[in-house]
């Protein structure tokens, strides 16, 4: 089993929550629960390292409240490419989530699982990282006169225009 959550990876967590950002159905913003774990912070250390021993996500976590937001210099405002959905999580949750991630990120990193051409979610590596990259291998390719192939995916839309059945 995995060791509990710390009081200061709880904190961290907590911290890095944007005060800007929008709450979810419950009405508890980021500054509200810096505020509590401040004043009481056992009980969400507590919550949380139940969650993480019980591998259970709350339900209630979970629970979401889509709003549609007009998007910049929409040209059709009455089609559904002119709105943008966000869905507004509980903050506790999101709390949750990141305690769960970071722990997972660790045991990767650690256990030496993630491949060194991982680029995305990655700490110290960027796009332009990736795109160097590629630049590099293309131009040992043209400098030492061998063939090579690029292969190129573009997904936009691809959640939308995906068959689901």
């Amino acid at each position: 089993m995995d060791a509990l959550f710390s009081q200061e990876e709880m904190q961290q967590a907590i911290e890095d929550m944007n005060d800007k950002k929008a709450p979810g159905e419950d009405g508890i913003s980021a500054n509200v629960l810096k505020h509590f774990s401040a004043t009481a912070p056992d009980v969400f250390l507590k919550l949380y390292n139940r969650c993480l021993e019980h591998s259970y996500f709350p339900k209630i976590f979970k629970q979401l409240i889509i709003k549609a937001i007009p998007k910049q210099g929409g040209s059709n405002a009455t089609g559904p490419k002119a709105w943008q959905p966000i869905s507004l999580l509980p903050v506790p949750g999101k709390v949750l989530e990141r305690l769960m991630i970071d722990r997972i990120k660790f045991n990767l990193r650690t256990r030496k699982l993630l491949s060194s051409k991982q680029y995305g979610f990655t700490p110290c590596r960027s796009t332009i990282d990736a795109v160097r990259k590629v630049t590099t291998t293309i131009r040992k390719v043209r400098d030492t006169k061998q063939f090579g192939v690029i292969i190129s995916l573009d997904i936009t839309g691809a959640f939308d225009n995906f068959w689901w059945p």
